[in-house]
């Protein structure tokens, strides 16, 4: 049992640990109140932060496509370039709803303040009326817009109707986090970062720097996961194993379809 926060009775909190398809494990919280009706669902992501941020673009072209699932992380950023609009990271929980559920509840939220609006500022009350004409013409998909979700943590997901196939309309791109965006998500200072080169492209290596122990290295690459064709990155790390050879280690965990792969591969020269 839980207090509502509308009427101050008691109301139901359930706790459901559920995967969303080709995404993460995640936690709902989904409270009810019986009696004033008052309904409010947040989500926890209870997965491992990502190696990088992602961001995450989907082009809104038809009704169809309000109905579109989204899982937007705390740490995550909505923007609506079409209509100059942007909804900044929550400092609650994250939530899942659909494009249209993202849509109504910002029209919503502007909407409350603007009786209070027109009775102590009448410009201001002017403007906002007009942007929530705007806001609403994109529900009904009058033309095509754009909605980017940018999220350091990596944890924020636009649904893929298509999946397993590519989709033409939702493109999806990961970036390295800033030493601002490592201490927002309570990650430790970023490790130092050298470039090496895998067949004429540049992959980061990161090294991880022990004060009692010798340095080694993680090698990092892009590439694209052999199941969902998303990209993805390769870590290989070379281990040398006591009275056998050297050999190197290569696994990829796919964050978008969790795919998992892991290889070892002989290492040094080839004896004679």
């Amino acid at each position: 049992m839980s207090l509502c926060t509308d009427c101050g009775e008691q109301g139901l909190t359930r706790l459901p640990l559920t995967s969303i398809p080709h995404s993460k494990e995640v936690v709902l919280m989904a409270f009810g109140c019986p009696r004033c009706h008052f309904r409010n669902c947040e989500l926890v992501s209870v997965g491992t932060i990502a190696d990088k941020g992602c961001t995450s673009t989907v082009t809104i072209a038809e009704p169809a496509d309000l109905n579109r699932q989204l899982v937007r992380s705390e740490f995550a950023t909505v923007r609506l370039p079409a209509v100059d609009f942007e909804v900044p990271p929550s400092s609650e929980h994250g939530s899942l709803t659909t494009v249209e559920g993202l849509l109504r509840k910002c029209i919503d939220d502007l909407q409350a303040d603007q009786p209070a609006r027109a009775l102590g500022n009448v410009d201001q009350y002017t403007q906002i009326a007009a942007f929530l004409e705007k806001m609403r013409a994109l529900l009904d998909v009058e033309k095509p817009f754009e909605l980017t979700i940018e999220d350091p943590s990596g944890n924020s997901y636009i649904e893929n109707p298509y999946f397993p196939r590519a989709d033409p309309r939702l493109s999806v791109k990961v970036f390295a986090r800033t030493p601002e965006q490592n201490e927002l998500l309570g990650l430790p200072p970023t490790k130092d970062r050298h470039v090496h080169t895998f067949d004429g492209e540049e992959s980061t290596v990161l090294h991880s720097v022990d004060n009692q122990a010798k340095e080694s290295e993680v090698f990092v690459f892009s590439s694209l996961c052999s199941q969902c064709q998303r990209p993805t990155n390769c870590k290989m790390h070379p281990i040398d194993i006591p009275y056998f050879k050297e050999v190197i280690i290569m696994a990829t965990v796919c964050d978008h379809c969790g795919f998992r792969t892991s290889e070892v591969k002989a290492g040094g020269a080839i004896e004679v």
